[in-house]
């Protein structure tokens, strides 16, 4: 008797869409988010949509906010937490605040530029991120939490 064995490999399924606050979930099929890999977002999102991106989009590997625009300027406490399929994100030049915890245990993480409008990292913003290997960080930074 032989031993069987299924290897799944997911092909990069990318998609843009343009939302309006809170609707990100609504704009993605069940299928959709199930296979997105590469997401680009454009519009006004907030943390609903943060929490789309998080929960309802498990291999997600890459995230392009630079057209977006996120209502409080924030990208929110614990907002890619335990993403660990997550590599690369790219954030609007509008951010003033990474809140706290918002990158934690994206272990797989390997790049990120934080905006020049940046002035805080939340403590544990990048907490267990074992694989981030670039990392560019403006001087206009005020605080940077521990961790």
């Amino acid at each position: 008797m032989g031993i069987c064995c299924t290897l799944i490999l997911h092909a990069q399924v990318s998609k843009t869409v343009n939302v309006l606050a809170g609707e990100l979930a609504s704009a993605l099929t069940t299928e959709e988010k199930n296979t997105i890999t590469n997401l680009t977002v454009k519009g006004t999102i907030d943390t609903r949509d943060f929490e789309t991106m998080r929960e309802l989009l498990p291999i997600l590997e890459y995230i392009d906010l630079s057209e977006a625009k996120i209502v409080k300027k924030t990208i929110p406490i614990c907002a890619f937490l335990f993403c660990s399929n997550l590599k690369t994100v790219k954030i609007p030049s509008n951010i003033k605040v990474i809140g706290n915890g918002a990158f934690q245990d994206c272990s797989n993480l390997v790049s990120i530029s934080i905006p020049e409008k940046v002035t805080s990292i939340g403590r544990t913003a990048f907490m267990n991120c074992i694989n981030l290997s670039t990392i560019n960080i403006s001087k206009k930074i005020e605080n940077i939490g521990e961790d």
